[in-house]
């Protein structure tokens, strides 16, 4: 059991260094009817030459802050790991970890230091104005600030146990088996949390993480030829059938947790992460997971105009698609002389041309106006590779 620290330090580049970078942040004065900038009469230029180091240069635009706070990021971690070795050469490891964290570094899209309150969705359409939105902000002369990634405030929690079985080389064989499943927990994975003035609704299961992994690496030298069990005698024929091995590597992961999104995003830009609404009753998921369903659409729906989605930030218990593959060298080694030799090599990746689904389509859409691929898999990835080779040692 153990605790570290990570530091905050100061990253180099033109964050933090705002009258110097001359960054501009073109604003619409309302986002429903009026573009920020219209490119056939150009960019607008700046009202001043740069560098502007008036104090108030940074107004009305995005500010980069440097964090002046004590909190640090720390993690808390406890881990136990038994072997036993079971025979000669093979050895069994059980391990079990867990790690809680706080005051994990995130950036200011996260944490909202100028974002306008949730309270204001109640104003609705009025919140399309930009000078009203600006009022509602707590620093009302700048935009969003940004902390590039450096403010310390999320935190995170990791609970794993992982069972090795290893075969050191006896008879010809060696292999490497291991089994984890793993949960992660966080409140700012992904892009962005709905809430950032309540992140107690943004903790759940981590996005983009994967609990299940199994792996299984061989190596196996075929008993044929001399001095090996199949064939011994020596001869002409015995450098044909002799020095065989056969490798591989197959990896296998759980799909990660879904995350949904809506189709349509109407809440005046204060809720840029938003979430999607459960229907009462109606069960998410389908009997038989497929490319034409792989979870049931109709469980959810966007939240109205104005409202935030009550669905977790990831599902807690839709999956995407599984993650396999297999790899597989077959060696054919010949002696030419004491200090001579030549390896042929033949390897295929995937091997068995296993097609692995993408992600299916999360977009969910109003009652009125349904994402029609919304739950579908729209296409695969992998496909198998041959590849041949040929080594000379001397």
């Amino acid at each position: 059991m153990y605790r570290t620290y990570s530091t905050v330090g100061l990253r180099t580049g033109p964050f933090g260094t705002q009258g110097f970078s001359g960054r501009r942040s073109p604003i619409s004065p309302n986002r429903q009817l009026i573009p920020a900038v219209k490119l056939d009469g150009g960019f607008p230029v700046p009202a001043r030459p740069l560098p502007d180091l008036r104090g108030d240069f940074a107004n009305n635009t995005d500010v980069d802050m440097i964090p002046q706070t004590d909190a640090q990021p720390t993690y808390n971690q406890a881990s136990l790991e038994v072997q036993h070795m079971i025979a000669r050469g093979l050895t069994v490891r059980a391990r079990g970890r867990t790690i809680r964290g706080k005051d994990l570094l995130m950036g200011g899209h996260l944490v909202g230091i100028n974002a306008i309150p949730i309270t204001a969705l109640s104003h609705r359409d009025r919140l399309y104005d930009e000078s009203f939105r600006r009022s509602l902000r707590p620093f009302p002369h700048v935009q969003q600030i940004r902390t590039n990634y450096q403010y310390p405030g999320g935190k995170y929690r990791y609970d794993e146990g992982r069972i090795n079985i290893q075969n050191r080389t006896r008879d010809g064989l060696s292999f490497d088996f291991e089994y984890s499943y793993r949960k992660r927990w966080d409140d700012y994975s992904g892009s962005g949390i709905q809430d950032r003035g309540d992140r107690r609704t943004a903790w759940g299961l981590s996005r983009g993480f994967r609990p299940q992994r199994l792996s299984l690496s061989y190596t196996y030298e075929l008993p044929i030829g001399p001095g090996k069990a199949i064939l011994a005698r020596r001869g002409f024929l015995a450098k044909f059938i002799s020095d065989w091995s056969v490798s591989g590597f197959t990896s296998w992961l759980s799909g990660d947790p879904i995350a949904l999104e809506p189709l349509f995003n109407n809440t005046g830009g204060v809720v840029p992460y938003l979430r999607v609404d459960s229907v009462a009753g109606v069960d998410p998921h389908v009997p038989n997971p497929g490319p034409e369903g792989w979870f049931n659409p109709n469980a959810f729906v966007d939240p109205a105009d104005f409202t935030l989605g009550d669905v977790s930030r990831t599902h807690p218990t839709l999956r995407n698609p599984n993650y396999s593959n297999h790899d597989i060298a077959i060696t054919k080694r010949v002696v030419i002389s004491q200090d001579q030799s030549v390896e042929v090599l033949v390897q295929s990746f995937n091997f068995i041309n296993q097609g692995n689904w993408n992600d299916p389509d999360t977009e969910i859409g109003p009652s009125h106006a349904r994402n029609a691929n919304a739950g579908k898999i729209i296409g695969s990835r992998g496909g198998r590779v041959l590849q041949l080779g040929l080594r000379y040692h001397f």
